[in-house]
C-alpha cells in the first residue's frame, strides 16, 4: 500500500515524525496514525509527503 511505501521511505531516511509533521503541515498525531496504518492517507496528504521528501507521487506506487 502507498502509506507503507511512504512510511518505509521516511524510516529509511531516519526522519523523525515531528520533523515530518513540521515539514508537511500535517499534525504529528495524524502522521503517526497514518504511518502505523491506523488512518488512511488522503491524496492531499500524499502530495504533501511527496513535496517534503522531494519525490514524485509515482515513486510510492505499488505498480512498478
Amino acid at each position: 500500500m502507498v502509506y507503507e511505501n511512504v512510511a518505509r521511505e521516511i524510516k529509511r531516511r531516519k526522519i523523525p515524525q515531528k520533523t515530518v509533521a513540521e515539514g508537511t503541515g500535517i499534525s504529528q498525531p495524524k502522521v503517526s496514525a497514518t504511518m502505523s496504518g491506523k488512518r488512511k492517507m488522503t491524496p492531499e496528504e500524499l502530495f504533501k509527503y511527496c513535496r517534503f521528501l522531494g519525490v514524485d507521487p509515482n515513486y510510492f506506487s505499488d505498480e512498478k
